[in-house]
């Protein structure tokens, strides 16, 4: 047992009297905030007590001294006393309990006191600290109902949320989602062992076997689907759970499944209408004549129509599933699409994509992003057009518009050319026929002077003889004619390049006219000579007796010109030349067959492989470099001569010795015609 001076500071020296130990006791505790009691063991009588134990139990410093704390009334419970100072007494020496004293206005209030016995002046006496636990235990009596609550409150969500589930999860019959349900409406009870639920639906009851039958029911619910009541929600349980403060809380639990079960029986109405809607939106987009591809936020593929499989040639094993696929990162598309979902904006781009064999056509991509209400991206819709076809018509169309452009522009340049080429024509025929008149008059000016003159010392006769020496007089009468011959040379073949041009470019027109093969293929050559006159000489071999065939002018030119130059630039491709005889050839040959007329256009060029004779007429195919053909000659030329006038064309070609082109077009209608174009 300790001394009570040892609460005391140690600023005291050992010979301090008792008086002076009470001092030091007083400063002590006096203003200490917890109440502090000295008690005596045996009778419970105070010694001394602190302001904040006065403050506490509602008594006076003088009040208290002396007296017994259960006489007072402050300790209502005495034998919880004695049990704590027999305890003390016995050698136990501290102890601290949470005890309830009474204050001197009648009120409880839940104290934490702490018990230690020692010694005061020789005499044992009792140490009691205590500390105000009153609002703490009312915050745990409140904190116990609040998780009571919240216990109550997570077995209504658990509740709900398996129904909602079920609910949610259509893999089983009406029937048994609302028996199942009804099965578990008690979960969310107080008493699940001592609850029950019955669902009412079509006058039919589904709830548990152990439902007691003669219980009535303490809640009932209406189920409603839109305006209309169709069943109710009937709850069984005990008097105490009935009258339980959750019985708000339960009711509300009650109401919310009932509108749960409304909301279910009601998509379950609009099941079969909403099952034939999607099977309608499903065959839609499964038919829709553009080819469809969803893309979800990350990029992969959710949906894809046949459309789409049978555009982009993929098999029934081969399925696309993100923009890295092997179609969309070739197309450049995987870029586009990554942007359209990163930015949300819709984008039309048209792209080249291999349709197989290397057969390339052109697609249009229409990208649209599809935004859920709340603004956040649901997913990249992507349609796709093939629009090869109405492209190759479009360039056609462009080219005929050129062609038509170029050739109204070349008959007016040749038409403006003609008239002093005549000029220049007519004018040196008349100088050759006044250098012809003067040179005989310059023949007998010469004999003459011989003739008049004294002698051949006279000075006239010397200064003629000097005058012709200067002036090379016999070279000016040898060359001056051919000169003259050269320039009527040079002045026909404008003529016959304007007359070729004229006739090169006669408009095109939709109504095929009689056209002379023959003078069509000469005009061509003559028009396309620059392209081949270094490289290559031509040959021509026609049939006299071929008949005009009806055709388009314009375009049947445009068909022998495109066939030329590909034969000069494929005799170009050999290589530069080395001697005369191995400058290349091209022939052109006319005849007749039946009731079709037939060219042949022959070079001694490079050929064409045995691999690409069935791609040369694909719309851009070229075996040409980079930079130096676009794939659409050819193509051209198979659209005029086949579609545009029924004929056909035909193509032998040996790799490393020439190509042959065979056109035929059909001489039908040709004897009806007897102009000559």
């Amino acid at each position: 047992m300790s001394s009570v001076d040892t609460i005391a500071p140690s600023t005291a020296s050992p010979q301090n009297s008792p008086d002076e130990e009470g001092g030091i006791f007083a400063q002590i505790v006096k203003n200490n905030p917890l109440p502090i009691a000295l008690v005596v063991p045996e009778t419970g009588e105070l010694i001394d007590v602190n302001i904040a134990g006065c403050k506490l139990t509602g008594y006076t410093h003088s009040e208290l001294l002396g007296k017994k704390g259960h006489e007072l009334g402050i300790w209502p419970n005495v034998q919880q006393w004695r049990n704590i100072r027999a305890e003390l007494t016995g050698g136990g020496g501290s102890c601290t309990r949470e005890l309830t004293l009474r204050t001197r206005s009648g009120a409880d209030i839940d104290v934490l006191a702490s018990f230690e016995m020692l010694e005061r002046n020789g005499a044992p006496c009792m140490l009691i600290i205590l500390n105000d636990i009153t609002e703490r235990k009312r915050m745990e009596l409140a904190l116990h109902e609040r998780t009571a609550a919240l216990s109550e409150h997570v077995k209504e969500l658990q509740c709900l949320f398996w129904i909602t589930n079920l609910l949610q999860t259509r893999s089983a019959e009406t029937r048994q989602v609302l028996q199942t349900v009804s099965e578990q409406i008690p979960l969310g009870w107080w008493k699940p062992e001592e609850t029950w639920a019955r669902i009412t639906y079509n006058d039919i009851q589904y709830t548990d076997e152990s439902t007691p039958a003669d219980m009535t029911p303490n809640m009932t619910q209406t189920i409603t689907v839109g305006a209309d009541a169709v069943g109710r929600i009937e709850i069984f349980t005990d008097e105490s759970e009935a009258s339980s403060p959750f019985r708000g809380d339960k009711q509300i639990l009650l109401a919310t499944i009932a509108r749960l079960l409304g909301d279910y029986l009601e998509r379950e109405r609009a099941g079969d209408a909403l099952s034939e809607s999607r099977r309608r939106y499903e065959q839609l987009i499964q038919n829709a004549p553009l080819g469809i591809v969803v893309f979800d936020r990350n990029g992969h593929v959710t949906i894809t129509n046949s459309t789409a499989q049978s555009l982009l040639q993929l098999s029934g094993n081969t399925a696309l599933s993100s923009i890295h696929d092997p179609f969309f990162v070739q197309t450049q598309l995987s870029s586009v699409i990554s942007e359209c979902i990163e930015k949300r904006q819709h984008n039309v781009v048209e792209v080249s994509y291999n349709r197989g064999h290397d057969d390339f056509g052109r697609l249009r991509v229409h990208l649209t992003p599809i935004c859920q209400e709340d603004g956040v991206l649901a997913s990249v819709q992507a349609m796709f057009e093939d629009v090869t076809q109405h492209r190759e018509s479009e360039r056609q169309q462009n080219h005929r518009q050129k062609l038509e452009a170029v050739g109204e522009l070349a008959a007016g340049i040749a038409h403006e050319i003609n008239t002093p080429i005549q000029f220049i024509g007519d004018n040196i025929h008349f100088l050759q026929d006044a250098f012809q008149d003067l040179m005989r008059l310059l023949d007998f000016y010469h004999r003459s002077v011989y003739e008049l003159a004294p002698s051949a010392d006279h000075p006239s006769v010397h200064a003629l003889e000097q005058l012709i020496t200067d002036l090379d007089l016999q070279y000016l009468v040898e060359e001056i004619p051919n000169a003259i011959i050269h320039s009527l040379d040079g002045v026909a073949r404008v003529a016959d390049i304007v007359s070729a041009m004229r006739t090169f470019a006669h408009p095109a027109t939709d109504v095929k006219v009689p056209v002379d093969i023959n003078q069509a293929l000469t005009n061509t050559l003559t028009v396309t000579r620059n392209e081949y006159k270094y490289i290559a000489n031509a040959e021509v071999d026609f049939d006299a007796s071929l008949p005009l065939v009806p055709c388009d002018p314009g375009e049947i030119n445009q068909v022998f010109l495109n066939i030329i130059v590909n034969a000069a630039y494929a005799i170009a491709e050999k290589g530069p030349l080395s001697a005369e005889q191995d400058r290349g050839l091209i022939t052109l040959r006319t005849r007749r067959q039946g009731n079709e007329a037939m060219i042949a256009i022959e070079d001694t060029g490079v050929g064409i492989a045995q691999e690409d004779i069935n791609r040369v007429f694909d719309p851009f195919f070229t075996t040409k470099p980079v930079g130096k053909g676009t794939g659409q000659g050819l193509s051209i030329v198979h659209s005029i001569v086949v579609q545009k006038h029924q004929g056909r064309i035909e193509l032998e070609s040996v790799k490393g010795k020439g190509t042959t082109f065979m056109i035929y077009l059909p001489l039908e209608d040709a004897q009806n015609h007897t102009a000559k174009v």
